[in-house]
């Protein structure tokens, strides 16, 4: 990859994708990230450090990341989360949020109605379509919540507002279920009263 940046544009660079929290693999390529020699804490904190041969060199460590499935979801969170830094949309405020997740619970078929949603069975499928995955993300994530309290809080009503990779994981996993077409089935539904 380096080799890439380099016959591309004459030098190397630090990608912003590869520094977002939650992004282990490289969104493109789909391939375990590699660390740098730089230590962050040893020089200023604002001060720029140039991406060098020397910083990222080929003997540097990898982010260790599973295969299979997890490496799947992984990839899937990495390309989300680089969606969303170059396309962030529309600010929602807190109401549209909760508006939003409720419709998306009762597509998936995880709400028993309007304002009431399937917290066990979202909590349990949510765990089994990351898997080892969750490991991963919470490892690398220090200070975002990341254990089972967050995802109920997400479908209820919103009250504070949540990290960006909350909505990434939560998005991804409704996206991969099944739309339903509500409680009865897609309509016109016939009238089984013999008087109509």
């Amino acid at each position: 990859y380096l080799q890439e940046m380099k016959a591309r544009y004459g030098e190397l660079y630090w990608k912003r994708c590869h520094q977002l929290p939650g992004t282990v693999v490289c969104p493109e390529h789909g391939c375990a990230l590699q660390l740098s020699h730089l230590q962050p804490n040893v020089r200023g904190r604002f001060e720029y450090v140039a991406a060098t041969h020397r910083e990222c060199s080929s003997d540097c460590p990898r982010v260790e990341t599973p295969t299979g499935k997890a490496l799947a979801r992984l990839w899937e969170v990495a390309r989300r989360s680089a969606s969303l830094l170059t396309d962030p949309g529309n600010p929602r405020d807190l109401a549209t949020w909760t508006a939003h997740y409720r419709l998306e619970m009762a597509r998936s078929g995880l709400a028993w109605s309007p304002q009431r949603m399937r917290q066990a069975e979202l909590l349990g499928l949510f765990h089994e379509f990351y898997g080892e995955a969750m490991d991963y993300l919470s490892a690398e994530c220090e200070g975002i919540e990341l254990s089972e309290k967050w995802l109920p809080s997400m479908v209820r009503k919103h009250r504070k507002v949540a990290h960006p990779l909350q909505h990434i994981m939560l998005e991804a996993f409704l996206a991969s279920r099944s739309r339903s077409d509500g409680p009865f089935g897609r309509g016109p539904w016939p009238c089984c009263n013999p008087l109509a």
